[in-house]
């Protein structure tokens, strides 16, 4: 079935509290909260068939970058692409949550390259996806998870002012963020711009400091 969440994305899930236990694991995330795993853990209790529920998990063991972690990365990419035929079919009314339904794709493929270390083509599978979730409703929560992917796999393959245009964005969204400042400041640092590198970082630590 297809719900909207309480953040105004239509999303394929067998049931609404899927939906609101994966907003708490990316709103936990995003807040660098000490419950993201739990929340994750209760979505995928409620529909064990939520793809983008094992995109996420799949994308967390990653992030870890720990070797142990990686196996179970790869078992959440296989789970997903298992299960998205499962989603493919109960939204196929849907013209709304079929995009839904190919922005999970995406981030299932992307997640692939991912593993393999071609980040280039991470961005190529993301990149186009940022608007076409903007236009079927993404909350600001959900976009800025998706663009956090974007903007680590961006700085990962050298493109350097697609991040520093990323991270702009992200820093005006979340003035109040200091690790999005701080990846801001090293991309600056990274292409030359030391005055602005210089400010972006003393705004960083400004943030933590409080």
């Amino acid at each position: 079935m297809v719900f909207a969440s309480n953040l105004g994305l239509s999303f394929s899930a067998a049931s609404e509290a899927a939906i609101a236990a994966f907003d708490r694991a990316v709103e936990e995330y995003l807040a660098f909260g000490r419950e993201t795993g739990r929340h994750l853990k209760a979505a995928l209790a409620a529909d064990p068939e939520m793809v983008m529920a094992h995109v996420l998990r799949g994308y967390f063991f990653q992030l870890m970058a720990l070797p142990p972690l990686l196996a179970r990365a790869q078992q959440a990419l296989e789970s997903a692409q298992s299960k998205s035929a499962v989603a493919t079919s109960r939204e196929s009314d849907q013209t709304t949550a079929q995009v839904a339904a190919e922005i999970g794709e995406a981030l299932c493929e992307a997640l692939v390259f991912w593993k393999r270390g071609d980040f280039g083509r991470v961005v190529a599978e993301l990149a186009p996806m940022r608007s076409r979730l903007q236009r079927i409703g993404g909350s600001h929560t959900q976009r800025d998870l998706f663009t956090q992917i974007l903007i680590v796999a961006a700085m990962r393959a050298g493109r350097l002012p697609l991040a520093r245009a990323l991270l702009a964005e992200r820093c005006a969204l979340r003035p109040h963020n200091p690790e999005a400042w701080r990846l801001y400041a090293d991309v600056l640092g990274q292409l030359g711009d030391a005055g602005p590198a210089a400010r972006a970082r003393a705004t960083s630590s400004a943030l933590a400091a409080r």
